[in-house]
């Protein structure tokens, strides 16, 4: 290196970098040749300017993995400039102060860093890239590419991690970082002024895969481009909370787009934020793109994807630039279809699946299969439409989803910490003719984790699940309380407690469970607090109509947990008749299948009817009306004092009126199959009736009392919605 006046009157020889630092005075230039340099350099507090001849591609500071590769810590300012240089090689170790990788600024430091490129380096807990302490640097022309925080839960700011810091950023590229949360940057109690940067392609563990904001932290954002950056759960653009907040500059916009996350894929934020966006993902947000969607006001001027406010259709054997519209124009994946889809509380939609594999190796599709609010899927049958993970990851991701039900599809092969099959947090989907196997989780519910979810499941097999801590079968904690109906849960394997079902009990999850069967299950079939009736329990359980014998599981064939004709499980379930209807048990004709000839469904336990079709094949000389209703879930769920229960009719039928005919009524039954109170849908208010073309929406009030006024207590209840010929039932849950 050179050491040399500012004037270039003089230089001086140097072996090493630091060498020049040391002997340099205020305001003295050091010029440096090409080569590498393996060393750690310290500016010492000093107003000198160390540059390369030739720029950062030929001149590289390696750091040996042997702390930061460049440190400011003595009061440095906007004099103290770093230029010229790729910053690699360097790595931190442990919960000191003395974090990142590359470049350490702290105690009021705030130098110039200009014209770098800072790559793979490494930080166990903070700052792979660079790290801010109290400092507020300029960067200008630097990108910071490929640095890692390499804590699994701890580590924060893949590139950039800034603590009380509030740095300028000017033509900076953030890409390819890396870290459990905030992998491009990582902002805590920071100011952030960013004009014309890019973060593209970063990735974290939990939140924020682009940026991660808490704590007071507000961001400016002037020409930036953010895109292509995933996480796990929220954010995978940005994520902010606790107060954060992000100013974008509405002449100057930046855009967000096609970035991954399970919510909020493009932003989240617990902040209102007025959003000014050149390109956005979509036109018309939803909570899928940016959550909690009404935390956020839009303008966009242009977008990637034009939505469709429409059910679509998907098969492995589609293409992404079908309309998806049918059957005949089926898009190739799920992932494709959500991220156009358009879907609101008065738009509810579905996505249906043809028959065949939904695997990254048939259709390329990407897992988990992120659920969103308001949109449903349904597939052909269990022995159709196959969701394949191939134990890359869970297969179903649900999380703070309202209004969706998942039918007729296969679950397998997925592989995560919790919930292989199907992850579910404060969600209350249904689900209905599933098939949930082989699973395995490293620590909680191989088949559901449920956690404040409480879902329905009904005509649903849990089998061959593992988890490697409690509850191979089901997981539920933090106040879960799921309905089981006519559910299987067998074969299933956890190496603590809780092999079918596990409960948190000491956080008030206490499913119930209605003509179910666990059997065969290891090391048990339940643990914890478990409401159950007409149902058979390997070991016994207290409640009205359960046994404990053998189902006789005929163990063979494509569906070896059917009943054989001895079964005891035959014609055993809830012999009351509360809506519980089997899709075989009653059609409209009240046509059976189960050998009854006096017009009552007798139901039977677990998932199969006895000598019942999987799926019914109508006779094309029995003519089937299509159900002119659809009953949604309530709204709150769970509520106090009351809830709404909706419901639509096709637009044609509205106007006909026949559902108010008299032979129309929403019954409320309680957990044992009561019914409680009957609530006069003559009187509901059409709360759209311009809204589609094709459906008009109604709705009831129920305030949670019985037939004679009076306030029922807490619990899970049942509406059925009774139409002429036809009935719909859904759970909802009184909590006081």
């Amino acid at each position: 290196s050179n050491l040399g006046f500012e004037d270039g009157s003089q230089e001086f020889p140097f072996n090493t970098i630091q060498e020049g630092i040391d002997a340099a005075e205020f305001g003295n230039i050091i010029l440096v040749e090409d080569g590498v340099y393996f060393e750690n350099i310290n500016f010492n507090g000093k107003a000198i300017i160390v540059k390369s001849l030739n720029g950062y591609e030929n001149c590289i500071i390696d750091g040996s993995q042997n702390g930061s590769v460049v440190t400011f810590e003595n009061g440095e300012n906007a004099n103290s400039m770093l230029s010229g240089f790729t910053i690699t090689n360097g790595y931190r170790q442990g919960w000191s102060h003395h974090t990142g990788g590359g470049i350490y600024c702290g105690y009021h430091s705030d130098p110039t860093l200009q014209d770098l490129l800072i790559t793979n380096n490494y930080a166990s807990t903070r700052g792979g890239g660079i790290y801010l302490f109290y400092s507020d640097p300029t960067l200008e022309n630097v990108k910071i590419i490929d640095n890692f925080c390499t804590s699994t839960y701890t580590g924060r700011g893949g590139g950039i991690h800034c603590f009380y810091s509030d740095p300028i950023f000017e033509e900076v590229i953030i890409s390819g970082n890396h870290s459990s949360y905030g992998g491009g940057i990582y902002c805590d109690h920071s100011d952030i002024e960013l004009n014309n940067v890019t973060i593209m392609n970063n990735t974290s563990d939990n939140q924020g895969g682009g940026i991660y904001c808490q704590n007071y932290s507000n961001l400016s954002l002037s020409n930036v481009s953010i895109y292509s950056n995933s996480t796990v759960y929220d954010g995978g653009g940005i994520y902010c909370k606790w107060n954060s907040n992000l100013i974008f500059d509405e002449l100057n916009r930046s855009s967000i787009y096609l970035n991954q996350s399970a919510n909020g894929r493009d932003l989240y934020s617990d902040q209102m934020i007025e959003v000014y966006i050149d390109t956005f993902t979509v036109m018309y947000p939803t909570d899928f793109y940016a959550s909690p969607i009404n935390n956020f006001s839009f303008d966009i001027t242009n977008s990637i994807f034009i939505q469709t406010n429409s059910d679509l259709y998907v098969s492995p054997d589609g293409t992404n630039t079908n309309t998806g519209l049918s059957f005949d124009e089926p898009l190739k994946t799920i992932c494709y279809a959500k991220s156009i889809i358009q879907a609101d509380s008065l738009n509810p939609h579905t996505i249906y699946l043809a028959p065949g594999i939904y695997s990254t190796a048939t259709n390329e599709e990407s897992f988990p299969v992120y659920c969103i609010s308001y949109v449903s899927f349904c597939g052909s049958g269990i022995d159709e439409t196959i969701l394949d993970a191939n134990h890359q990851a869970n297969v179903i991701y649900i999380d703070n989803v309202h209004d969706v039900s998942i039918e007729n599809i296969t679950v397998k092969n997925g592989s995560a910490g919790h919930g292989a099959g199907i992850y579910c947090y404060n969600s209350n989907p249904s689900f209905a003719n599933l098939l949930v196997y082989d699973n395995v989780s490293n620590y909680y519910g191989g088949g559901f984790y449920l956690h404040n979810s409480s879902p329905n499941l009904q005509n649903v097999l849990i089998y061959d699940n593992l988890a490697n801590y409690d509850g191979g079968g089901i997981y539920c904690s933090n106040n879960s309380n799921p309905s089981l109906v006519n559910v299987t849960i067998t074969g299933n394997s956890a190496y603590d407690n809780g092999g079918g079902i596990y409960c948190d009990y000491y956080n008030s999850s206490y499913p119930s469970l209605m003509n179910c069967i666990l059997w065969n299950n290891i090391p048990d079939q339940i643990d914890g607090s478990v409401e159950i009736f007409y149902s058979d329990i390997q070991g016994g359980w207290i409640g009205a109509g359960n046994i404990d014998e053998d189902p006789l599981f005929i163990g063979t064939g494509q569906h070896p947990y059917s009943l054989h004709e001895e079964s005891p499980c035959i014609d055993a379930g809830n012999p009351d008749e509360i809506g519980f209807i089997l899709p075989w048990d009653i059609i409209y004709n009240l046509r059976l299948w189960d050998g009854n000839e006096d017009g009552i469904a007798v139901i039977d336990m677990g998932t199969y009817e006895y000598d019942a079709p999987i799926y019914v094949e109508i006779n094309e000389n029995i003519i089937v009306e299509t159900p002119l209703i659809k009953l949604y879930q309530n709204y709150p769920n769970p509520f106090n004092p009351s809830t709404t229960i909706s419901f639509s009719l096709t637009a044609e039928d509205a106007e006909r009126s026949p559902a108010f005919d008299g032979n129309t009524e929403i019954i409320i039954y309680n957990i044992k199959g009561q019914r409680v109170k009957v609530l006069d849908v003559s009187g509901s208010c059409r709360i759209d009736a311009k809204a589609t073309e094709s459906l008009s929406h109604y709705s009831v009030v129920w305030n949670g009392t019985d037939e004679n006024n009076q306030p029922v207590s807490s619990g899970i209840y049942f509406y059925k919605l009774e139409a002429g010929k036809y009935t719909s039932t859904k759970k909802m849950i009184l909590m006081k």
